[in-house]
């Protein structure tokens, strides 16, 4: 970045924290063959870059709005209503000890306040593309209520392009004439009167001429609707970049890692570099509503101790790799006969777990830089050969490198800064994974559809299925 401003290596590294946030070239390395990767990357840092430049507008402006239908609670329950929403940067009241920063929702049945720790997640229903949000507080009574994290508990926003393809015909069980239905994803629906999403076949409805196009746009003060190009991923990732603005990554000298707080597992991640809240906690910087949020950032408030803190977090991610990489070299191999169902859940969940430390360890360096954190003492850490990691850095690992650590006991490295950690807990999961591919396809299979997918499939193995 020679010759570069600080502030254009600041918007540089910002837009490299998007693209990592998406995931999706890393996904996507796993996934398709080289040429295919390539197309994908050119995408994704497009898309990168037209979401920080969207987040860079909201982030001046202060808030954004947009016109959809939105609910709150299950999933299979919902009552869907239309509303303008509109999201904002608010500042709190410190002195009733609330954070200076929050994000606020009104436009809604009540005002709603995100904690910093929620999550915004892409989720479909029936066909239709939504974003679910947990990890909020309802204003009631003349006050904040109490913290929903559970998925039972989620806001939900519709989020999608599906065209109006034609309305509801009446029926003897007293389905009402006139309710315009959608075009989801392999599958009609239509919204009753009561706002309740109902599924529908072609001959239940009279078909428009033409499908009429539905836009969901974003609206900004001072300047003109834009529509999104995908609604689902890019409000999703615009919602949390607010989340990451009103957070402890708004005083990025305090902590490297926003928090997220999983509400399935009660875990808080990305590990090591966010823990939970304990039941003693005050708010503070790192966790500005106190007791009422789950998860707090490895930091701290004065810049020295805030870089030990990340530094120390740094050595946990180590531990933990080396850990996953043991478990992942004695699990039994699934081409062999001991290598029951629960065995083979459990290496898949390891793998999981190892991809997750390993998309940690890509992302670190960008968040010890002098244009995001400057942690100095983190930063020196991780430029040691055991912290290197092959992408994400410009003093990437070397194949000598890389090499190197494939013949080393993973024990040996608990002591050592001379060999990558990344590159033998990456050779443990995929030896791990070709010594799958070589052995019992249909033991794979048998599995799969219990599990989070970590990986897609070959075609022999979606044939087994």
């Amino acid at each position: 970045m020679a010759g570069c401003s600080g502030a254009t290596r600041q918007k540089l590294a910002w837009a490299f924290i998007f693209l990592l946030a998406a995931r999706e070239v890393s996904a996507a390395r796993e996934m398709y063959r080289g040429a295919e990767i390539s197309s994908l990357q050119a995408t994704t840092l497009g898309r990168a870059g037209e979401d920080f430049q969207r987040a860079e507008a909201v982030r001046e402006d202060g808030s954004f709005s947009v016109r959809t239908k939105w609910a709150t609670g299950k999933a299979s329950s919902l009552l869907w209503s239309d509303s303008t929403i509109t999201f904002r940067y608010v500042a709190g009241n410190t002195s009733a000890h609330e954070p200076p920063k929050y994000v606020e929702i009104d436009g809604l049945d009540t005002k709603y306040r995100l904690m910093p720790d929620g999550a915004a997640v892409i989720k479909e229903i029936h066909g239709m593309d939504t974003v679910s949000i947990v990890g909020w507080q309802a204003y009631e009574g003349g006050k904040w209520g109490n913290t929903k994290y559970a998925k039972d508990e989620a806001l939900y926003f519709r989020a999608d392009h599906n065209p109006a393809v034609g309305e509801t015909k009446s029926n003897w069980l007293g389905r009402s004439v006139g309710h315009v239905v959608y075009q989801g994803h392999g599958q009609l629906y239509f919204f009753n009167s009561k706002g309740v999403q109902k599924v529908i076949e072609a001959d239940e409805m009279t078909a428009y001429p033409e499908p009429r196009t539905q836009r969901l746009e974003l609206h900004m003060d001072g300047s003109g609707a834009k529509a999104f190009s995908q609604p689902d991923r890019e409000l999703s990732v615009l919602i949390d970049a607010m989340l990451g603005e009103a957070s402890c990554m708004g005083k990025s000298s305090k902590c490297a890692f926003r928090c997220f707080y999983d509400p399935d597992k009660d875990v808080c991640g990305p590990a090591p570099f966010c823990q939970k809240v304990e039941e003693s906690t005050s708010p503070s910087i790192l966790a500005p509503f106190g007791q009422q949020q789950k998860c707090k950032a490895a930091g701290a408030e004065e810049k020295e101790a805030a870089d030990l803190a990340v530094k120390a977090a740094a050595e946990d991610l180590k531990s933990m790799a080396l850990g996953v990489t043991e478990e992942l070299e004695a699990a039994p191999e699934i081409s062999k006969s001991k290598a029951s169902r629960s065995t083979m859940k459990k290496t898949l969940k390891l793998y999981e777990k190892a991809s997750a430390i390993l998309n940690v360890w890509q992302a670190l360096p960008g968040r010890l830089s002098p244009e995001t954190g400057n942690f100095v003492q983190a930063k020196q850490r991780v430029a040691l050969t055991d912290m290197k990691h092959w992408r994400g850095r410009a003093d990437r690992l070397t194949v000598s490198e890389y090499r190197a650590a494939a013949v080393q006991p993973a024990a040996s490295l608990k002591t050592s800064t001379q060999y990558s950690v990344a590159a033998k807990l990456r050779l443990a999961a995929t030896g791990w994974w070709r010594g799958a591919a070589l052995g019992r396809w249909e033991k794979v299979c048998e599995v799969w559809f219990c599990m989070k997918p970590v990986m897609r499939l070959s075609n022999d193995c979606q044939g087994l299925a």
